[in-house]
């Protein structure tokens, strides 16, 4: 038996269910999912679900994945003490879920019978609307069959499926894209699946699958828990379900128990590139409409130099790497980090200048070593269509800017994948993707007038991606000065702005915020800070002045 099985036969379902909410509260930053099963009256809600099938194919491209999974949820219903008014054939499933920061909700497949459902992507008012007409609450009796897929914010999403009858099952199947990112030992990809916790029964064992991307040559590893294991593409991996899931404690007060479960957090499958990996490099462009601009994705990793700087530097001072490209005349990115990692999607006007430079600094901010590497970024077509799409979904999801899901075709908080009856395959469609894929949205297939489209943003956007700040250059960088004066107190000064409020952030060299001033007055073309007494040595100062960012460095002394 489970654990959550063991919680209910303590606690009931209530208490499981308030246990739930307790914890996702307490802890927000957790990650957790959840799937039950509800009348369409509303008069019973939060039972129970199985997973009765998980599958996962796992595709791997060079800067992003594509995962199919496939789900069949069964609505279980056991207790022969109690009914309810109703329909049982009209059940409603609603489940929630996290993905990884920055993933995309592409596309899904609904089975009703022998038939399958695609969805289409439509304003999120609309689709909610057709999706309750749809339902019609007040006659359940005559149920229809719609699914739909919303973003709730923070990586979170939300599905329903109707109808279902008790202890019967819907399948579903979606599409999703995963980033590459760049994390403190490098860079990888985090795979959080959306099905795999929150029901009261799974499997023991879920079945994934591997493929290898279009234009990837190179060798992965993946892991979970303390297993690693090299990837062979075109084979299923066979993982524990407890793999995917860690369970949370808590005190239980009625019991008299130190330890009771509380419910379970989701954990990523984490795919790696092997120890060979140093630099990718990838460049699109689109000339025309409201995508067009250059797409860039770069993730680097520092040559042996650089680690052999470091390593001739005294152990017990601090020192830190600075990894730079730059983007034309006036836009340049930098991050700074222990290791000079370096991961960055960007959209400019300009051309990459396709090399990345790093420093090596000592603790007293000075460089002690300087090297610069050329690459030539890859420019395979079928790689870098996908480029817009993966920039689009971080802008939006990661860094929660604008709204593009109806610009590239993912779910966000304005636009919703709904499946209704009508949206139906053809038989021979319908055999096509039957036993396995998703198939991705038509233009057709994004339901949002042209006056309506998002507007991709015109100026330089550049995404840091991990411990970094980040940065869109343009005349301020030429004309802000830092002087410093007694008890820790800095002017700043400008030529070109003379009035007005900016932001300032003060970083150390690993790029953890120190302290930071909003709305800063610029009086005759300075202002004035009073640094923390705990900023000392060599540090990142960041000033915001409407679009436009700048950051120097800048070393503190008593």
């Amino acid at each position: 038996m489970c654990g959550i099985q063991k919680l209910l036969k303590r606690g009931g379902l209530m208490n499981f269910l308030k246990t739930i909410l307790l914890v996702t509260f307490l802890f927000p930053a957790a990650v957790f999912s959840q799937i039950s099963w509800q009348t369409a009256s509303y008069t019973m809600t939060g039972q129970q679900c199985q997973l009765s099938s998980n599958i996962i194919t796992v595709t791997v491209h060079p800067f992003h994945l594509d995962v199919e999974e496939e789900a069949t949820i069964t609505a279980v219903y056991n207790d022969t003490w109690n009914s309810w008014d109703g329909d049982q054939n009209a059940l409603e499933i609603t489940g929630d879920f996290v993905l990884t920061k920055g993933s995309s909700v592409r596309s899904m497949l609904l089975w009703e019978g022998t038939k399958i459902l695609k969805a289409k992507l439509k304003d999120r008012s609309l689709a909610d609307s057709a999706y309750e007409a749809t339902v019609d609450r007040t006659r359940p009796q005559f149920p229809h069959d719609p699914a739909l897929i919303e973003y709730l914010g923070n990586s979170s999403y939300r599905f329903k499926i109707y109808p279902v009858a008790v202890n019967n099952s819907r399948r579903i199947r979606i599409l999703y894209s995963v980033p590459f990112l760049m994390f403190r030992d490098g860079p990888q990809f985090q795979l959080l699946t959306a099905f795999t916790g929150g029901t009261i029964q799974a499997p023991s064992q879920i079945p994934v699958n591997f493929k290898l991307g279009t234009g990837n040559t190179g060798n992965y590893i993946f892991s979970y828990g303390n297993i690693k294991k090299t990837i062979q593409f075109n084979a299923t991996y066979q993982i524990p379900t407890s793999s995917f899931l860690t369970p949370t404690y808590d005190y239980n007060y009625y019991y008299g128990t130190y330890s009771y479960l509380t419910g379970y957090s989701m954990q990523p499958l984490v795919i790696s590139p092997d120890t060979n990996f140093s630099t990718m490099a990838f460049t699109a462009a689109i000339g025309t409409g409201k995508s067009a601009g250059k797409y860039t994705a770069v993730f680097a990793t520092p040559p042996d130099t650089v680690a052999a700087a470091l390593s001739e530097l005294p152990a017990d001072q601090p020192a830190s790497v600075e990894a730079k490209i730059v983007i034309g005349e006036n836009a340049y990115i930098t991050d700074f980090n222990e290791k000079g990692f370096l991961g960055v999607y960007m959209k400019s006007t300009a051309l990459w200048d396709s090399t990345v430079m790093w420093n090596v600094y000592d603790s007293k901010g000075k460089i002690a070593f300087q090297c610069r590497k050329a690459y030539k970024p890859k420019s395979d077509s079928l790689i870098n269509a996908m480029l817009p799409l993966v920039w689009g979904a971080k802008y939006t999801l990661a860094e929660g800017n604008d709204n593009l899901g109806a610009l590239y075709g993912f779910v966000d908080r304005r636009m919703s994948l709904l499946a209704l009856e009508k949206d139906s395959l053809s038989t021979a469609q319908a055999l096509q993707w039957a036993k396995s894929g998703v198939p991705p949205l038509l233009p057709r297939e994004i339901m949002l007038t042209a006056s309506q489209m998002p507007s991709s943003p015109d100026e330089d956007v550049i995404f840091e991606i991990g411990t970094g700040v980040k940065a869109a250059y343009k005349n301020l960088a030429a004309s802000f000065t830092v002087l410093f004066r007694a008890s820790h107190l800095i002017s700043l000064r400008f030529n070109q702005l003379k009035t007005g409020q900016i932001k300032v952030a003060l970083f150390d060299m690993h790029g953890r915020t120190i302290e930071t001033w909003n709305n800063v007055q610029i009086t005759g073309g300075s202002a004035e800070l009073q640094l923390p007494r705990k900023a000392l040595g060599c540090m990142v100062l960041r000033v915001t002045a409407g679009n436009q960012v700048v950051q120097k460095r800048i070393n503190i002394v008593r």
